[in-house]
């Protein structure tokens, strides 16, 4: 049996993920570039890649956060600001279909090839 498992996320549909890190970065006073992105964002648990961010760039140090506690409550605040960006990025619909790969899955459904869809992220539902 031959089937195919699909991404979501940068293969069917080429999500603002990156953009909305750099925005909310820009808003706490840090710019990161794709390389930065790449580096210590992407593929991450969300808290793991907001922590490299405000570990990385200085935020914490900028905002004062200089216990745990602090450290803590900044980087909830800061991923769920993140969370906020992308999701309002996505009400206005600023992500772009890959109509390609979408065609091609629908031509292996239509050849009886089974597909599925896959998610890393722990946000996936």
């Amino acid at each position: 049996m031959i089937a195919l498992i699909w991404d979501f996320d940068g293969v069917l549909v080429f999500t603002p993920h990156e953009e909305a890190w750099r925005r909310a970065a820009r808003e706490y006073g840090a710019d990161i570039d794709h390389d930065f992105y790449v580096n210590y964002v992407s593929g991450k648990p969300r808290y793991e890649g907001a922590h490299n961010i405000l570990e990385l760039t200085g935020i914490y140090e900028k905002c004062g956060a200089d216990t745990e506690e602090k450290k803590k409550k900044l980087l909830h605040e800061f991923a769920e600001f993140k969370n906020k960006i992308v999701n309002d990025m996505f009400d206005r619909g600023e992500y772009e279909v890959n109509w390609n790969a979408v065609e091609f899955l629908m031509e292996t459904k239509k050849a009886g090839i089974k597909n599925a869809l896959a998610s890393a992220s722990k946000n996936a539902t």
